[in-house]
């Protein structure tokens, strides 16, 4: 999942994440840092709203169940072996995770935000 490579999630800030099992899909909508990506110039917007898709997705779970997100902060995402991505962030009263098996992501760019 190269795209995954080409962005540094770290701080950046989930709005929600959608399930479409009949799809094998998953989104999660991300408030991306954009100060903190490679090749950021100060006249890029500060924050770009971005939607993470997964396709082809086989495995899907949230350690926590029916958790309604609210701009929560990622804390790291990695990769496993078996192709798994785990995105950990930081719930309301605790550290959470998002964990999806598929076959490819890519990053939808929305909107753009002036500051922070």
């Amino acid at each position: 999942m190269a795209a995954l490579r080409e962005y540094y999630l770290h701080d950046s800030l989930i709005d929600g994440v959608l399930f479409l099992p009949d799809e094998k899909r998953v989104e999660i909508r991300i408030e991306l840092c954009n100060w903190m990506q490679p090749g950021f110039c100060e006249t890029d917007p500060e924050t770009l709203e971005v939607c993470m898709v997964f396709e082809g997705v086989e495995e899907f779970s949230l350690s926590l169940a029916g958790y309604v997100f609210d701009y929560d902060e990622i804390l790291e995402v990695r990769g496993a072996d078996d192709g798994t991505i785990v995105i950990a962030y930081l719930a309301t009263r605790d550290v959470a995770t998002i964990s999806i098996k598929g076959e490819r992501v890519m990053f939808i760019k929305e909107t753009q935000h002036d500051g922070v």
